[in-house]
Order: C-alpha cells, then structure tokens, then sequence
C-alpha cells in the first residue's frame, strides 16, 4: 500500500539566508530583511482548514521562533516535528550551537504545540552530525533529504534514523521535479505534474509545502483573497489527486506498535521487516506479548526486547513500527472511503 504523507514547513515568511547572521531573515519588501510571519500565521490556518476539509492529518514542521509568535494552538491534532529554531543552516554550526540550538527549539514547539515526533532541517541541509543531535531529543523520524530521481521512494534507515525523503522524479518534458510545492505556488507548475509525479513513483510520496506559501509569493508579494483561495484549491487538488490513483494517506510520527512493515536498510542485500512484540519477521503470531518482557521507558522511548530487530556491525538495533487509521470526511462532510492514517513510527535502541 503506498503511502501519501503531506508535510508543510511553519516557518518564518519567504525566509532568506541574511550574510554575516545565523538566522534567516524574510524577504525585503520595503521594510528591512527582519523576519515576519503574518503570512506564516494565515498560511496555517488555510492549511488546517485544507487538510480538515479533506479529512487526513499532515505533518508539521515547527520553526522554533514561529511557534512562539504566531497562533498554532489548531495545529496539536497533527504530527509534530521541529525546524530549527531561527531556520538556520544546522550544520554550520558548532557542536554545542547546534546542540543548543536544536534543545530551544524543541522546548519551544513542545511548549507551544506539541511534543515533537520528527525533524526537518532548514534547507534540507542535515549530515551525520546533526542526525545525532536531532535523535539526543529522543526523535528518531526525520525528513531531510530527497530521493534519487527515479530511485525508489521509500523510507530508509539513516544515522540510526528513519528518513522519509521528499520525491524527486523528471516530468515527461525531462526536467526534474520536486515534491516541493513552491513552483505550483509561483505559477510556475500545476496539480497535475504532481498527480502525475505520484502517479509513476515506485513506492510513498512525500509532498512538502510551506505554510506562508498559502498567502504570499516570492515574486507576487501578498496574495489577494481569491489568489489566497486558488492557492489552497490547488494544494486540495493534489492530495486528492493523488488519493485518488490510490495512495493512502499517512503522518509521520511515534506511537504505540500495531503492525509490521518492511524498510530498507543501507548496505549491499541488507532488507528488514520491522514490527511489533510477538511478530516474527513480516508474519503476525497472534500470541500477546509478556508485560514484563514488553513494558516501554517512556522517558527513553527504548523498545522491548522482543521487537523486529536488525543485525548489523555486530551489535542489533531493534526497531518498532505502527500503522493506524481513522475515518474521514468529505468536504461536503459525507462520511469516505479514504483512510488517514494514524501513523508510522519507528523507535531505534
């Protein structure tokens, strides 16, 4: 079953990297470089009246700072993750910056949102050390990376993570496109080069968005109301496009075990099925785990031991996933045969 999970980045509006500064800055428009996020704010709220309409929960990734400036109470029924704090570019920064840097927004968005469940660095720019700065906060889902073009897409073990990559394929024209949305939101790309996108993946699409993209442009400025409007309808013809070929829609984040499911593991032949206590390989056994074998370290997120569990360099990692459900409706507020996901989740020792 291939897995439809949309993501959006709640971020400060049209950032940019300012010379000289850690944190980004917004988009001069007459004002000066320092960040706003009315837009950001606005943007927000059109998402979660999108994703509200069509019935499916989506994955949200807070910027720090964000979160403590704009309203985002609506948002705690998503999956969470964070964005850094002041969109910075993670990995210029030295170990106890980042360290620093990475705890702050974490504290801010669990404060103001949520707990986060997930991580998506600034300008999809993560390497190993910040992988393993993101996972001492007790995350083990990441998505902040992109696929081969014309590779798989699938999530995959990474740093001792699991990492949902954005798609990356080429049109029919041989130009390569990218599951971010912002093209369609500069006019540059339609629904349709996305439904198709999905339409030819090998495996989950992971569509990505930014929240003041709703509302303002790069090159436009501030959206009018109907401008506001044609934008959500166009992010609402793409999650229904796709759902419509036969994805299934999904969040990323961590709950409690319910099913197995297969992932990749880097390295020559190395394929795993990971699942809950008492499944053997991909196959359900039916028998209900010991409690004393099976209880879970909340503060350590540590699985037990009888989880799927993968050998390699000669230690095991044991990893649990989970999947669920949960109704939806329409926008006409009829009950759907569509399915949102409840979650997939993955825990690493």
């Amino acid at each position: 079953m291939r897995r439809l999970y949309y993501t959006a980045d709640i971020d400060r509006d049209v950032n940019v990297r300012v010379p000289g500064r850690v944190a980004a800055g917004s988009l001069d428009r007459g004002f000066g470089d320092a960040p706003r996020f009315s837009s950001s704010e606005r943007g927000l709220g059109a998402i979660l009246d999108l994703l509200d309409g069509i019935g499916i929960r989506g994955t949200l990734f807070f910027e720090g700072r964000t979160s403590e400036v704009i309203d985002c109470a609506r948002a705690a029924g998503h999956s969470i993750g964070v964005h850094g704090y002041d969109h910075e570019d993670l990995t210029s920064l030295g170990d106890d910056h980042l360290r620093g840097t990475l705890a702050r927004s974490f504290s801010a968005v669990s404060d103001r949102v949520g707990r986060p469940v997930c991580s998506r660095a600034p300008y999809m720019t993560a390497d190993a050390r910040v992988l393993s700065a993101v996972r001492r906060l007790g995350i083990r889902h990441d998505s902040s990376s992109y696929t081969d073009v014309g590779s798989p897409s699938e999530p995959f073990l990474l740093e001792d993570m699991v990492e949902f990559p954005v798609n990356k394929a080429r049109d029919p024209g041989g130009k390569v496109i990218a599951a971010y949305l912002w093209p369609m939101h500069e006019g540059r790309r339609g629904p349709g080069d996305y439904i198709a996108m999905a339409a030819s993946a090998e495996g989950d699409i992971v569509i990505a968005d930014h929240s003041w993209h709703m509302v303002e442009t790069r090159d436009g400025g501030v959206m009018s109301r109907e401008d506001a409007d044609r934008a959500s309808d166009d992010v609402r013809r793409v999650i229904e496009g796709i759902l419509d070929i036969g994805y299934r829609p999904g969040v990323i984040r961590w709950s409690r075990t319910s099913s197995s499911w297969t992932v990749p593991v880097s390295g020559p032949g190395w394929r795993t099925t990971i699942g809950p206590p008492g499944a053997v390989g991909s196959r359900w056994t039916g028998r209900r785990p010991r409690r004393a074998s099976c209880r879970t370290s909340m503060r350590s997120r540590r699985p037990c031991a009888s989880a799927g569990s993968i050998p390699r360099s000669g230690r095991t990692r044991s990893w649990a996933l989970s999947r669920g459900s949960l109704p939806a409706r329409g926008r006409d507020g009829r009950s759907s045969t569509r399915r949102a996901a409840a979650g997939w989740s993955a825990w690493a020792s």
